[in-house]
């Protein structure tokens, strides 16, 4: 049983912080997609959720136009030397947001596929339930 104003979770999932507390941001794995990104950057920046992207070892033009893109457009950077891996990028990804003070991170492609439509309905599960894993189930088109 939970008090009013306090989300529950699963049973037997503790309380979840205050809702005061709750501090998402955007997390995007990027290797090798920069011209997909950057089509892509306008929609992520207009969710209005802080952006933070790992570059996981793209070739060092990329490294240098995604830096740049990063001072101008206001995202945090995280740049790794070598690639190892889309599951890596995210573990150090999750990691980041954390010491940076972030509560939960909502995980998106570099290269478009996910709508940012849901961004919102993303977070206002992961508001509502603080403390459960919120995960998307892919809708495949006839194509």
């Amino acid at each position: 049983m939970s008090t009013p104003g306090t989300p529950s979770g699963p049973p037997g999932t503790p309380p979840g912080p205050p809702e005061t507390s709750f501090r998402p941001a955007l997390l995007v794995p990027h290797y090798d997609h920069l011209e997909q990104f950057e089509r892509f950057l306008p929609k992520l920046m207009a969710t209005e959720v802080p952006l933070l992207v790992v570059d996981d070892g793209s070739p060092a033009e990329q490294r240098e136009r995604l830096s740049a893109l990063a001072a101008s457009a206001g995202f945090e950077l995280l740049e790794r030397p070598e690639n190892r891996g889309k599951g890596d990028a995210l573990l150090a990804g999750f990691a980041w947001a954390d010491r940076l003070g972030y509560t939960h991170a909502l995980q998106m492609d570099a290269d478009g596929q996910h709508d940012t439509g849901d961004v919102a309905r993303f977070l206002d599960c992961a508001r509502e339930r603080p403390r459960t894993l919120v995960c998307g189930a892919p809708v495949f088109g006839k194509d």
